[in-house]
């Protein structure tokens, strides 16, 4: 699955969860619940590749960067999570209808998702102890993942790898 899907599914993994628990009345037999079954599916799916797939990438096309003009971008993350509000509307899966709704609300969402930068300003990440910081390199601005405790100073040479158009900081080798 290209990384850039795999992000938006690690993104709305939390918001699957709330919708699986706001859908989890008669869950058993499995077909009289499909709709908190396949939110489950996703949340787990999408909270498990949020560990594994910033740590499986390290020592791939590792590579030296020194940024500079650093600004964190958790701000981001607080806007982001507003698209969150939408199981305390009251939707309710309740037919066709509503599960066609849904599906365009999601369809926009990773329309959007896809064609910014959003893909790293991810609540998901930010639970799983990492964060994001913005900053310049070679005259481009770019996105770095990097541990929660760990700063960045202006220029500091650090290892990382990249992940689609992203930087990840490899705190396995640092210079």
């Amino acid at each position: 699955m290209p990384i850039r899907l795999r992000l938006f599914v690690v993104s709305y993994a939390p918001l699957a969860a709330i919708l699986a628990v706001t859908h989890s009345t008669s869950v058993w037999p499995p077909q009289d619940g499909p709709a908190f079954w396949v939110f489950t599916l996703v949340a787990c799916v999408g909270l498990s590749d949020a560990y594994r797939l910033p740590k499986s990438l390290r020592a791939k096309s590792n590579r030296t960067v020194a940024l500079s003009d650093i600004h964190d971008e958790g701000g981001a993350v607080a806007a982001y999570v507003a698209t969150y509000l939408l199981p305390f509307f009251g939707m309710e899966i309740a037919d066709w209808r509503s599960a066609a709704a849904l599906i365009v609300y999601f369809a926009v969402l990773l329309v959007v998702f896809l064609q910014t930068d959003l893909a790293l300003v991810n609540p998901s990440l930010y639970v799983m102890g990492w964060r994001v910081v913005s900053g310049t390199w070679r005259d481009q601005r770019v996105l770095l993942l990097l541990p929660a405790a760990r700063t960045v100073a202006e220029n500091e040479s650090i290892k990382v790898v990249t992940m689609d158009r992203f930087l990840v900081f490899d705190e396995e080798v640092t210079v």
